[in-house]
């Protein structure tokens, strides 16, 4: 299961960003009712349905506070798996 999906508020037009949400246990709601905000919070629950294209960073319609969001939360885990990991010592 993706941990991200794109969305779309209920007011979006065929000119509106795809936005990424983090998906839950529910999963994709297709038609409608999410359950979590959209990264940027342009999308908010329960106003909105996840599209079933997969997440992808460079999609021409991807909403890019959204991608900006997705890759800081993304560089934070990095970080926080590189500091947390702990080599065994020599001594």
């Amino acid at each position: 299961m993706p941990d991200y999906s794109f969305c779309e508020s209920v007011s979006a037009t065929p000119k509106s960003p795809w936005c990424i949400r983090p998906l839950t246990d529910a999963e994709q709601k297709l038609n409608g009712g999410i359950d979590t905000p959209s990264l940027c919070g342009r999308v908010k629950p329960p106003f909105g349905w996840d599209l079933s294209p997969p997440v992808s960073l460079r999609h021409p319609s991807a909403c890019r506070k959204c991608v900006e969001q997705f890759q800081e939360t993304q560089r934070g885990k990095l970080s926080h798996a590189n500091t947390t990991t702990s080599e065994p010592s020599r001594y």
